[in-house]
């Protein structure tokens, strides 16, 4: 199923951008990160940074990561939280609001565990590299609260700040990475191309987009090798053709997916199939000549091995002779049925 907003009572692992807001792909939990699937951003978890000094991970000025743990982060903007919050489809400035509520637990869920307020109220703080200080103040940073009322079942997102020095046992410092084709412009290209297959060897499986570009005008096949299984696939958000739609083969049947959709598969699957992509052009043959606004064909998978080899290969279509055939045996299945009545 295309997972459109958070069941409440559940963990979960994905979210779709809701709300007023643009579509977004949504993020996907990946250990002690984050990720935004269409950004191509990585977030460590609060949970992590949260109660200690900002020093602890940042150096002041660069505000590159020091951290042994995380190299290659940095203190993340202003712009970088907001984007975050965009990706389960809210913004700050709203106190409190049932709308919320959805939204802040699936960051708790993400990126927590969150301080408990009381028995029925949860928080935790972001704070940034925006310096927001006047002349006379030391270095402040500006910083998001995300709280969630699970008695009255709203939550909000109130802005604060807080000195470079502080230590907060709800707040920490947000740390952010871009990843390598974290984004669908920048999607990996095949390592081996075959007549109607691809062929992506040593690929990172914590999710990243691929490019299928090269089997435009046919169904075709996703396979993981090596024992690994596809968990999550996303389309990109400038996905268009025909309808706008493609569909994917999950455990339970078919799923139809648009632009900016992310499906988390019901179950690990070593495969899947990919069909639907129609020609715009009426009564064109059928193809993704409809795509022409896209120079290739990005796909965001994520798998449950970090390192996998896949392969993508065009699915035959059924030959005349197959389908003659085909029909034969059940006309002379009927003939059998009409004889056996008869007699």
């Amino acid at each position: 199923m295309v997972l459109r907003w958070l069941p409440l009572a559940l963990a979960v692992t994905l979210i779709h951008a809701a709300g007023p807001m643009a579509a977004r792909a949504g993020i996907v939990a990946n250990g002690a990160y984050t990720r935004d699937v269409e950004t191509g951003l990585e977030y460590v978890d609060i949970g992590i940074t949260k109660g200690q000094f900002p020093s602890t991970f940042v150096q002041f000025g660069t505000w590159n990561s020091i951290h042994p743990s995380y190299p290659g982060f940095r203190l993340a903007t202003t712009a970088e939280a907001v984007s975050l919050m965009a990706a389960v489809g809210v913004g700050p400035g709203v106190f409190s609001s049932l709308a919320y509520y959805a939204p802040v637990t699936t960051l708790h869920t993400f990126m927590g565990p969150p301080r408990a307020v009381n028995s029925f109220i949860d928080e935790f703080e972001m704070a940034t590299r925006d310096d927001i200080s006047q002349p006379w103040e030391n270095p402040k940073m500006r910083s998001f609260n995300f709280w969630a009322n699970h008695n009255s079942f709203s939550g909000g997102i109130w802005e604060d700040s807080h000195s470079w020095s502080f230590s907060d046992s709800r707040a920490g410092v947000l740390l952010v990475r871009d990843y390598a084709n974290g984004v669908a412009s920048d999607a990996l290209g095949a390592s081996v191309f075959g007549a109607g297959s691809l062929d992506f060897l040593s690929a990172e499986g914590d999710g990243i987009w691929f490019d299928f570009g090269d089997l435009f005008g046919s169904d075709f096949e996703i396979q993981a090798l090596g024992g690994a299984n596809l968990t999550h696939l996303a389309v990109g958000s400038g996905f268009s053709d025909a309808d706008d739609l493609l569909t994917i083969l999950d455990p339970t049947g078919d799923v139809v997916l648009g632009a900016g959709d992310l499906h988390q598969f019901s179950s690990p699957v070593a495969s899947t199939v990919i069909s639907g992509l129609t020609n715009a052009g009426a009564g064109g043959p059928t193809g993704v000549a409809g795509l022409a606004s896209l120079s290739n064909l990005p796909l965001y998978l994520r798998f449950d091995s970090s390192v996998v080899d896949v392969t993508a290969a065009v699915v035959p279509e059924p030959s005349t002779t197959s389908l003659l055939v085909a029909g034969l045996a059940v006309l002379g299945g009927l003939s059998r049925r009409r004889r056996s009545a008869a007699a």
